[in-house]
């Protein structure tokens, strides 16, 4: 009845009054619309499909007895009654609505559930117990007719029904021609040039993907307008003509968008970063806004490009740790003790002290200085330090492991002094994270090979790679393992020839001074060791082993070294990575 079902429920001991009935079928109410003292009419409400059992209480009476032979049950049945519209494009996109009972009344609710037309799936955007919508999908080019009718088939779970009617007809459907250009970057950015027929006058849209075309004009024969960006892939262009479903585009080629890493190479390196890795593939462009990671540990900076293949230095991303002045003193009280006295970090992180008294005057002030001892309130003379004041910041970067001991000038008086320590605690275990290669907010797509390339040093034939880690593997992604056993470490620098001064701290020498660094998992290549001077110079390495290094410093070039100025020391091992 207008698409409800009517239920008769016969018995006796019933009332006329309609009223006094609630009528349950499980969940689903019957609500009454005729009674007698030996039958019931009641129109059920949607729901789905199943069998349910029936109760009957009569208000004034009470609950109706089940009949002797058991409990009586109706089943709402998987059923279509009808569809509208019931004909459209041969290129998929007319959204039909679907009449009938038993649909599941949730898009979550269908699982693995699906409705086919001719064998083309319609895939479903709206449900409800009693009409769903779905949106057609393309006939499939072989075999096309100019006509083709079937009805609409159901499954959910291992119910089945069919009914309806829907026809794809080509005199309906809207047809592409051409479609240029065929490629693009992964940012899209070009003009697409879509030519066809039937297209119409009013504006629909264009999809590649599920990402919309910017249109610029649209005509019954022709469209334009600006690529979208997309992902690593060929995207079929659909071509949404209002009222009239998608555009057949049987006859066109898709566009390619082309960004993909299919090596890399190498695959494991030291712990700070240091290390040179090449990555082959293709649509990197110029790289100018290429970002490369290996998780949240690493960077890695892009120094040569092409279109197939870049090379980048991978970086440690170096932390930023806090600290502030609102630890409670035992006497003073809040604002004269940091907020973390005892610090741990890793090599390359960052220590920020911030501070702001709330009660200052002209002699009380906080500061940060670098002492030798705990015992120690002087600065060392040679580490950080900063002025002070009532308020005041101080950022310092550590890069050797080590104990790090710091104190403040007097706050106040002469016996208020905020001590600290920093640790600075080199990894102990490895650590393997994916590679990720974006432009912009695209990510490139990942073709995962073994490792069989290697890296090329100007002037310098690198010894075989450390076997002390196998390479990481996984069949999704590129994975990069920072490894304890690949990083070099520096356990002292001392000057061994030329002119230096003795007393100087830090170490202080002149130009062409030779320096010994001790440490380990160094080169008995020498090309392979890099000694670095601050930014722009070098020491130039003159004699290596696996545990020693000697080296002349070289301060000329286009920037000389200044004088008296600190330059940090540094080692990279090609191509295992810095110490």
């Amino acid at each position: 009845v207008g698409g409800s079902v009517e239920l008769s429920i016969a018995g006796s001991g019933f009332t006329s009054h309609i009223t006094d009935f609630i009528i349950t079928v499980g969940s689903l109410n019957c609500e009454v619309s005729d009674a007698t003292s030996s039958e019931i009419t009641c129109l059920l409400e949607p729901g789905a499909a199943g069998t349910y059992d029936v109760n009957v209480v009569v208000k004034s009476r009470g609950i109706a007895e089940q009949p002797g032979s058991g409990q009586l049950t109706h089943t709402v049945v998987l059923e279509i009654f009808s569809n509208t519209p019931t004909v459209g494009s041969l290129g998929g996109g007319t959204s039909i609505t679907v009449y009938g009972s038993g649909f599941p009344a949730t898009l979550e609710a269908w699982g693995d559930g699906s409705v086919t037309i001719d064998g083309c799936s319609c895939k479903i955007t709206k449900t409800s117990f009693s009409e769903f919508e779905c949106l057609t999908s393309a006939k499939p080019s072989g075999g096309r007719y100019k006509r083709s009718t079937a009805d609409i088939s159901i499954t959910i779970g291992s119910s089945s029904t069919s009914g309806g009617s829907f026809t794809y007809d080509a005199s309906l459907t809207p047809t592409l021609s051409s479609v240029s250009p065929s490629s693009s970057s992964p940012l899209g950015g070009e003009v697409l040039h879509i030519n066809g027929s039937a297209l119409g006058a009013a504006w629909g849209k264009v999809l590649l993907g599920d990402n919309e075309c910017t249109l610029i004009a649209w005509y019954p024969t022709y469209i334009t307008c600006i690529l979208p960006p997309n992902t690593h892939g060929v995207y079929p262009v659909h071509v949404e003509v209002t009222g009239n479903g998608f555009a057949d585009v049987s006859s066109v080629s898709g566009v390619s968008y082309d960004f993909v890493v299919t090596d890399v190479t190498p695959r494991k390196g030291s712990t700070l970063g240091g290390t040179m890795v090449k990555i082959s593939g293709s649509g990197f462009g110029n790289c100018s806004n290429i970002d490369v990671k290996f998780g949240d540990l690493m960077t890695c900076e892009v120094s040569e490009c092409s279109n197939t293949e870049l090379i980048c230095n991978t970086e440690r991303i170096s932390k930023v740790h806090q600290l502030n002045n609102g630890g409670r003193h035992p006497v003073y009280g809040p604002g004269y003790v940091w907020s973390d006295i005892e610090l741990e970090i890793l090599p390359g992180d960052t220590v920020e002290w911030v501070w702001n008294l709330q009660v200052a005057s002209k002699e009380t002030g906080i500061s940060v200085q670098q002492v030798e001892s705990p015992a120690n309130n002087e600065w060392d003379g040679k580490g950080f330090k900063s002025e002070k004041g009532p308020k005041g910041r101080l950022r310092q970067q550590f890069y050797s492991p080590g104990d790090y001991f710091y104190s403040s000038q007097p706050v106040f008086g002469k016996e208020l002094f905020m001590k600290g320590k920093i640790q600075v605690v080199s990894d102990t275990e490895d650590s393997t994270s994916a590679l990720s290669v974006m432009m912009e907010d695209i990510p490139a797509a990942q073709e995962v090979v073994a490792d069989t390339g290697s890296v090329a040093y100007d002037g310098c034939a690198l010894s075989p790679g450390s076997d002390c880690i196998a390479d990481p593997v996984s069949s999704h992604a590129f994975l990069f393992t920072m490894a304890v056993c690949l990083t070099p470490s520096v356990s002292s620098v001392v000057i061994s020839s030329g002119s230096s001064n003795a007393s100087a701290m830090p170490i202080s020498g002149f130009n062409g001074a030779g320096l010994i660094i001790e440490g380990s998992g160094f080169s008995d290549n020498s090309c392979q060791n890099v000694v670095s001077l601050g930014d722009n110079h070098h020491c130039v390495v003159t004699s290596s082993s696996t545990s020693q290094l000697t080296c002349t410093v070289d301060g000329a070039g286009e920037t000389p070294m200044p004088s008296l100025k600190e330059q940090k020391i540094a080692v990279t091992v090609r191509n295992s990575g810095s110490a």
